[in-house]
């Protein structure tokens, strides 16, 4: 688009970046995450109104590009993303002021915090420069990623408002609206929860998703599992299991488990009354859909925001936080924990010991489903707020 390389519109050549300069916009919508670029195009193009949206979690690690009011950030408030089982929980020393939970986590806080201001500045120069140089392009550079990000009016989240840290620092242009691709399938909507007949009244979801349906588990991980499962036969008859099949143990009840590697309708599956647990790696659209079915959880993350979900799950009490991959820095995804097997088995007999995460959950899914009859809609707050800034 800088260098105005020359396009063809019905018939007529014109160079890009002034026809596209010659339009009227509205606004300009992009993830800041994953597709930061865009917003220097937005720049470029003269677009004031600049909307972010996050498939994601909103990383702590953006509220100091935030204005609080001239206040300094409060760091002690949020998590930090590599956040350890049991962080984040009730009752944790975390928010024990100068207790050393609480003090690892503001040291990892500004480290983080240091690190994004310094990437995004860094990388914005160093690929403008590329850019400009390789092309022999004029003219003023567009600003860095810092400067664009502070110009963005809201921040849309793909987080429910009710399944966040409690502790997390509210802002104008933070707005929650997790839940709309639930919302729109109405499965999850129902007021009341019913029982699929032609399954048993105790069912356990496994399922870690279609980028990485395996999980990172290797075969010894599921065979531990699978031997807990058959061994708890109150509530795994049948189990529901999504794995890569060439994983699976040579020997297991195949009665008691049904394991599949097709894609599986996951919203009906918890919508159903039956289902008792899901063992998930607890990405966002897992997370959110097993809030709106009140579903409790056993979280096994491996990548990403998965671990930052797993605390969140551990916070409200509505799940388990379980670590199979080394997190620590320094170390990278292949770096297993090796007590995940033990780890595992004191979380999933945790559970089935007493009803406090199926209470927990429930209470959440009685919250999320209130809200939404009573007017909070996802996808009408999303355009209401676009609206409002950008006029009707």
């Amino acid at each position: 688009i800088l260098m105005n390389t020359k396009i063809e519109i019905g018939g007529i050549h014109f160079g890009i970046l002034k026809w596209l300069k010659e339009q009227k916009y509205s606004l300009g919508i992009a993830e800041f995450e994953s597709m930061a670029g865009s917003f220097a195009v937005f720049e470029a193009l003269g677009i004031k109104n600049t909307f972010d949206v996050s498939s994601n979690v909103f990383y702590p690690m953006y509220l100091q590009f935030l204005d609080f009011g001239g206040k300094p950030l409060d760091v002690t408030k949020v998590p930090g993303e590599t956040a350890e089982p049991g962080d984040w929980k009730e009752g944790s020393t975390v928010f024990q002021e100068n207790s050393n939970l609480c003090n690892l986590n503001i040291e990892n806080n500004k480290k983080l915090n240091y690190c994004k201001k310094i990437h995004l500045n860094d990388i914005s120069k160093i690929s403008y420069d590329n850019l400009y140089n390789k092309f022999t392009i004029s003219g003023k550079q567009p600003s860095l990623m810092e400067v664009l990000y502070k110009k963005i009016k809201i921040h849309f989240v793909n987080q429910h408002p009710l399944g966040i840290f409690k502790t997390f620092l509210e802002h104008e242009k933070i707005v929650y609206i997790g839940g709309i691709h639930v919302e729109e399938k109405k499965i999850l909507m129902e007021k009341v929860k019913k029982e699929n007949n032609k399954k048993p009244e105790c069912v356990v979801l496994v399922s870690f998703g279609t980028v990485k349906p395996s999980g990172k588990l290797n075969p010894e991980n599921i065979e531990a599992m699978f031997g807990l499962f058959q061994r708890n036969k109150s509530c795994f008859r049948p189990g529901l299991v999504r794995m890569i099949k060439y994983l699976l143990p040579k020997n297991y009840n195949k009665k008691q488990i049904y394991v599949t590697d097709k894609n599986i309708n996951q919203q009906k599956i918890l919508s159903e009354k039956n289902t008792k647990l899901f063992i998930s790696h607890c990405g966002q659209h897992s997370l959110i859909e097993a809030m709106y079915a009140g579903v409790p959880l056993i979280c096994i993350p491996n990548s990403n925001d998965q671990f930052y979900n797993s605390s969140i799950v551990e916070h409200l009490g509505i799940g388990i936080y379980v670590k199979m991959l080394e997190i620590e820095e320094g170390r990278d995804d292949n770096d297993k924990n090796s007590k995940f097997e033990y780890d595992f088995k004191e979380a999933f007999n945790d559970f089935f010991s007493h009803d406090k995460y199926s209470k927990a959950a429930d209470n959440l899914r009685e919250k999320i489903i209130s809200n939404y009859y009573n007017g909070r809609k996802s996808k009408d707050v999303f355009l209401d707020k676009i609206s409002k800034i950008i006029g009707d």
